[in-house]
């Protein structure tokens, strides 16, 4: 049961990230009641997806559904409203100023997972017992060669944040050297 939830409330990970940017993008400027306005016009969004969602065979799972929804309605209310008013400035952000960072993104994150299922199950495999340790193990191992796997590809897709990460990496290194 947790994992369905789990899993319905994963799909709106990155619209719920969005919101509390773009809120903050809106204070930046000066406008804290749109961000209010909308989040009223999102709450109506859930609670009225949460009285469909609940009565389907999704059952609880469809509560974290309606979230993710609403949460996805509110950013994407938020998103057009302020790139309307960006777009008045001369600063519009394009779709495609998204999607391509989106999708180098979402590549790593494909590797990163492929890796660390891969690592996990060859050690799962060897280490049959499910003790503590054991698990420990795998976790930090499948974890770790994803998490290098995913700076690997990021890099090699020229992801920038990674490039900025790894200079601050080595520039740190520097200064406890000297």
């Amino acid at each position: 049961m947790t994992a369905s939830a789990f899993a319905l409330y994963a799909v709106g990970l990155v619209s719920m990230g969005a919101v509390f940017l773009l809120t903050r993008a809106f204070a930046a400027r000066l406008d804290t009641k749109t961000p209010v306005r909308i989040s009223l016009v999102g709450f109506v969004v859930n609670v009225g997806l949460n009285l469909i969602l609940v009565r389907t065979p999704l059952r609880h799972a469809g509560l974290a559904l309606a979230s993710s929804l609403a949460f996805t309605v509110h950013a994407a209310l938020l998103l057009a409203i302020m790139n309307k008013r960006l777009t008045a400035d001369g600063a519009a952000v394009r779709a495609s100023d998204l999607t391509g960072p989106a999708l180098r993104i979402g590549i790593a994150a494909i590797a990163l997972l492929a890796v660390g299922l891969l690592v996990d199950r060859l050690i799962g495999i060897s280490l049959a017992a499910e003790t503590l340790r054991n698990r420990v193990l795998r976790v930090l191992l499948a974890g770790g060669a994803g998490a290098s796997a995913y700076v690997a590809v990021a890099r090699y897709l020229g992801i920038v944040e990674i490039a900025d990460l790894l200079r601050f990496r080595r520039v740190g290194r520097s200064r406890t050297d000297v």
